[in-house]
C-alpha cells in the first residue's frame, strides 16, 4: 500500500527531516508489528509539529522506535484512536474482494 500523507495509516518508513514548525503537538500512535515471533504492539507518544504531522512524521518515529525495541516488518503504524482507519485498511488491503460487504 503506497502510503499519501492524508491517509491515517503509514507502512513502514521515509527518512526523517528536521523539525519545521514551531507548534508541537504529543499524538499517541500505535505499531503492530512482529516481536520475538508473535504479532505484538507497541504504543508510544510522539512530539510533531502540525506540518510534521500532516506529513505523517509522527508514524515514521513511531516505526523506528519500534525497529530499535526489536519490532520488525510486517508493520504498521495508526494514531491510536484510529480504529475506524485500521478496520478500513484490513478491510481494502487484506481482505480478499470476493468476502468485503
Amino acid at each position: 500500500m503506497a502510503s499519501t500523507p492524508h491517509h491515517p495509516l503509514h507502512v513502514l518508513m521515509r527518512h526523517a527531516h528536521p523539525l519545521r514548525g514551531h507548534h508541537e503537538k504529543s499524538i499517541s500512535v500505535v505499531v503492530l508489528a512482529i516481536h520475538a515471533g508473535a504479532g505484538a504492539a507497541l504504543t508510544t507518544s510522539v512530539e510533531v509539529s502540525d506540518e510534521e504531522h500532516d506529513d505523517g512524521e509522527h508514524y515514521r518515529i513511531a516505526t523506528r522506535r519500534a525497529l530499535a525495541a526489536g519490532f520488525y516488518a510486517p508493520m504498521l503504524a495508526l494514531e491510536a484512536g484510529d480504529l475506524a482507519g485500521l478496520m478500513n485498511f484490513i478491510r481494502t488491503s487484506i481482505v480478499p474482494p470476493d468476502a468485503r460487504h
